[in-house]
């Protein structure tokens, strides 16, 4: 028997992304499909640790995650981005 394998959902952070929501994004689908978040710098990453940390904490969910590199292309540009896979 195959299992259907479920979509991933690809969420987008940014300096100005408000760790709160981000973590109600991740607490209303963590039980249904793959999250995945795309952040470029500094500032970026800092917020979606952040919403992580939210949605661990305030919703009580035990979550971890697993980065990794992903090329993009912004703008006409190829450029690296770190994406946090939540498991």
């Amino acid at each position: 028997m195959m299992k259907r394998r479920k979509e991933k959902m690809e969420l987008k952070c940014s300096k100005e992304t408000k760790p709160t929501s981000l973590g109600f994004v991740i607490h209303k689908n963590y039980k249904k499909e793959p999250i995945e978040i795309l952040v470029v710098g500094a500032s970026a990453v800092n917020q979606a640790i952040k919403a992580i940390a939210f949605a661990n904490r305030f919703y009580g969910m035990k979550m971890t995650i697993a980065p990794f590199v992903k090329t993009i292309e912004i703008d006409g540009e190829t450029r690296h981005a770190m994406c946090l896979k939540v498991i």
